[in-house]
């Protein structure tokens, strides 16, 4: 019961999640909810808002009609492509910060099992920097892969690697 309670206490500082879900629009706007963007405010993420201004767009963007059962993702791409950045511009910031937080733990577990492949290999010949440039590519292989088929790419990949300074100078006579 500890591990339970210590593992999922810190989900009540998510709670500023549910500002911009469209189910609960209408409840807010007949009572707007100042304890969760009171939540928000002493979140590690306060320091980025204007909260007066959070709240004036919050409860403009409640009574729209137009945003009205929008999900968050549609709704920054809707402000995005209307040119209403300048309007939203702290529901936008909002919406793209809820955006990247990570859904659940499948990411970071596939990071360590890449990591785990990639280690096992030569354990103590790799460092720091080649073990995440390795995990990396293992993780984001499926880009690799569509990147590999435009011309350019091997090109990129061999103007990066002459930029890295070396051991040896080798020089063709």
């Amino acid at each position: 019961m500890t591990n339970l309670q210590a593992r999922f206490d810190s989900l009540n500082k998510f709670e500023f999640l549910s500002l911009i879900d469209p189910s609960k629009y209408s409840n807010y706007t007949n009572e707007f909810p100042n304890s969760v963007l009171e939540n928000l405010q002493e979140s590690n993420f306060g320091e980025i808002f204007d909260f007066i201004r959070l709240r004036n767009e919050l409860i403009v963007l409640y009574k729209s009609e137009e945003f009205l059962n929008t999900n968050p993702y549609d709704l920054v791409k809707k402000i995005k492509m209307n040119d209403l950045i300048s309007a939203f511009q702290e529901v936008f910031k909002l919406g793209q910060l809820i955006l990247t937080i990570p859904s659940t733990t499948a990411s970071v577990e596939r990071s360590f099992s890449a990591l785990k492949r990639i280690k096992s290999y030569q354990r103590s010949t790799q460092g720091q920097e080649r073990l995440s440039s390795l995990s990396l590519i293992s993780i984001e292989k499926e880009l690799l892969h569509k990147e590999k088929n435009h011309p350019e790419f091997y090109d990129k990949v061999i103007n990066e690697f002459l930029k890295q300074e070396r051991r040896m100078d080798f020089i063709y006579k």
